[in-house]
């Protein structure tokens, strides 16, 4: 992990499309093998990763693969964070606010920003000027 005084930061931009995503998982997987984050934080922050990057593709793209996926990852000393920008559509504003309850096991969708949330520390969700950003922060454990 980074020492008090350090920060790591990686990016990568990919299209908008499954095949993709999972490009953007083994880049964060060789990130935080790289930086030796715990194997914990690497699975929590990886599923909410694939989770919203999913969801971008579906819903913002629509599955047409036809935009892109920008990923920025940083850690320091006490977080990693996994940021992801897109011009798809946006989300309806305040769906990361609050805690949002797991669906039945039944449903078909609706687990999203659920699972989102129960793998990472913090969520923000912004869009301007027709560019949305997800940004997603796991707290590192103390040493």
């Amino acid at each position: 992990m980074p020492s008090a005084n350090e920060r790591a930061v990686r990016s990568l931009k990919v299209a908008a499309t499954y095949e993709d995503v999972r490009l953007l998982a083994a880049e964060l997987q060789a990130f935080c093998a790289e930086f030796a984050l715990p194997a914990e934080v690497a699975t929590d922050i990886e599923f909410a990763l694939v989770e919203a990057a999913n969801n971008i593709v579906q819903h913002g793209y629509g599955e047409t693969g036809e935009g892109s996926l920008d990923m920025h990852i940083e850690t320091d000393a006490t977080s990693v964070t996994v940021s992801l920008c897109d011009r798809g559509i946006p989300m309806p504003q305040g769906m990361m606010k609050g805690d949002v309850e797991m669906p039945s096991f039944d449903m078909e969708s609706g687990r999203g920003i659920a699972i989102m949330q129960a793998c990472v520390d913090r969520i923000d969700y912004e869009t301007r000027d027709g560019l949305n950003s997800l940004r997603m922060v796991k707290t590192l454990p103390k040493a």
